[in-house]
């Protein structure tokens, strides 16, 4: 009962964004699944790793951000990958083709995309506006 509560105010929130969207003659885009990203996060691991954001940190590999007691793991322990590494590279896929990113969450994601949004105009400088909307 709640989760469709939760959907049909996700799906209420999508036709007002893609309401405004369609007011200044911008499309709204839905991004692409998970798996999608996965042959891309080497690349932009070891990218951001050129540029000194990644470091190792207790085995794992991590991007220490400014302000936060916790670091962004986007390598673990065991060699795999996490949400952390597939929202980056997709941000940063993406953040190339866009003025402006909007990601829709629930709350308890709030800090983990303030993170990613952190990270990735280092990455390829300030090129779009990124907001995080969480309910």
């Amino acid at each position: 009962m709640f989760g469709d509560y939760q959907c049909e105010s996700a799906k209420v929130m999508f036709a007002k964004l893609k309401g405004t969207c369609s007011q200044y003659q911008n499309s709204l885009a839905v991004g692409e699944g998970e798996s999608f990203y996965n042959p891309y996060i080497p690349g932009v691991i070891e990218e951001l790793t050129h540029k000194g954001l990644v470091k190792e940190s207790a085995g794992a590999r991590a991007i220490f951000i400014e302000g936060y007691c916790v670091p962004l793991i986007v390598v673990k322990r065991d060699g795999g990958y996490n949400y952390a590494s597939t929202d980056l590279v997709s941000l940063c896929l993406n953040e190339e083709k866009a003025d402006w990113i909007i990601y829709v969450t629930d709350s308890s994601q709030e800090q983990h995309f303030t993170m990613i949004f952190k990270v990735c105009p280092c990455f390829y400088g300030q090129t779009c506006r990124l907001a995080p909307v969480c309910s």
